[in-house]
């Protein structure tokens, strides 16, 4: 297996960066700047100035340490809790990355041909749902202050 298809795309791994997650992985999408060719490369090789990391290429395992194993939800008095499951369909050859309850409600999912896209995917939407979090309570206590 090449290992283009073991590491998240450059789209995925640029998307993840913008958003703040910890550039923490053993390769990074580099660009060199002396040829404009970008390439995989182990991140720790990359200490000079004639290369620049477009982004961390995290692989199954690194996002797997980083998606929570499970998320609570509180609406109104109630917590509501929900559990990654991952699952490969075989007829259409996709890897699924869902929160589910128990009792079959979906908090969301995201489908892809490689596994560690479709988790860079689960990753990007709650990084999203984070931040709009917080300028969301950030208004609220603004306009509290006023």
């Amino acid at each position: 297996m090449k290992l283009e298809d073991q590491v998240c795309s450059i789209e995925l791994s640029k998307k993840l960066k913008e958003l703040g997650v910890e550039q923490d992985s053993y390769f990074s999408w580099v660009l060199s700047k002396t040829t404009g060719d970008v390439f995989l490369s182990p991140t720790h090789l990359l200490l000079n100035r004639f290369y620049e990391i477009l982004g961390s290429a995290f692989t199954v395992a690194e996002l797997g340490e980083m998606l929570p194993k499970h998320i609570t939800k509180y609406i109104k008095a109630y917590s509501v809790h929900y559990y990654l499951i991952i699952v490969y369909n075989t007829y259409g050859q996709v890897w699924t990355v869902k929160y589910e309850r128990g009792c079959g409600g979906i908090l969301e999912y995201f489908s892809d041909t490689k596994e560690v896209d479709a988790r860079a995917k689960m990753m990007i939407y709650l990084r999203r749902a984070n931040n709009d979090h917080r300028r969301e309570l950030s208004t609220r206590t603004s306009t509290r202050d006023t």
